[in-house]
């Protein structure tokens, strides 16, 4: 009869052990993605790509492609003019390119760690499923064909 009661509290500290594995594996999950930036750099990038996703970016852009139009007539749709569109419509589109990957990114990981806590806390849930973006196509279909 102590030999069940010491299986038991064995098995009670193995699950808590389990349980603090993951919490590890989803602490490891925002240190591996998250890379070192200056939280000036952070508030300018977040504040640009929420401004380019209003009403009033999306106002800006038109009203700055047609006072390119009207220079474009000013100076008769010249070689210059249309050099200087060119390079300036590619950096702006390079640039927002590279602050929505980012803003998507951050906003991927805060989703991957919600759920990874939703499914550490819930009792029935797979807990293999903890960090399952991190393998391959294949194992993912096969988790998912298998449920």
């Amino acid at each position: 009869m102590p030999k069940k009661q010491n299986q038991k509290i064995s098995n009670g500290s193995q699950s808590k052990q389990s349980n603090q594995i993951n919490s590890h594996k989803i602490l490891r999950i925002s240190k591996a993605v998250s890379i070192p930036y200056s939280s000036v750099l952070e508030n300018f990038s977040h504040g640009i790509v929420k401004f380019m996703g209003t009403a009033t970016g999306f106002t800006i852009a038109i009203v700055y492609t047609i006072m390119w139009l009207i220079a474009g007539v000013w100076t008769n749709f010249s070689s210059h003019w249309e050099s200087a569109l060119i390079v300036s419509f590619s950096l702006m589109t390079f640039l927002i390119i590279f602050l929505t990957q980012r803003a998507h990114n951050k906003e991927i990981l805060a989703v991957h760690v919600k759920l990874n806590e939703i499914i550490n806390a819930t009792a029935k849930a797979d807990n293999k499923l903890i960090n399952i973006e991190e393998s391959s196509e294949k194992v993912i279909h096969k988790v998912n064909t298998d449920q």
